[in-house]
């Protein structure tokens, strides 16, 4: 059975993600080079959001 915690709600502390904030990151992480992601880029199949919101 499911319990719900009606007297701890819940909020999100944090904004979701924009489309591509952490496209970057995780390539990195993957192993792609720079070069590579760029080239990825480039191509347009990916995309790398900026790290500024509106």
């Amino acid at each position: 059975p499911l319990r719900f915690l009606s007297r701890t709600p819940a909020s999100p502390s944090l904004p979701p993600p924009l489309l591509g904030e952490h496209t970057e990151a995780v390539l990195r992480e993957a192993g792609y080079t720079p070069e590579e992601v760029a080239r990825l880029v480039e191509k347009g199949v990916v995309r790398i959001q900026a790290k500024e919101r509106w």
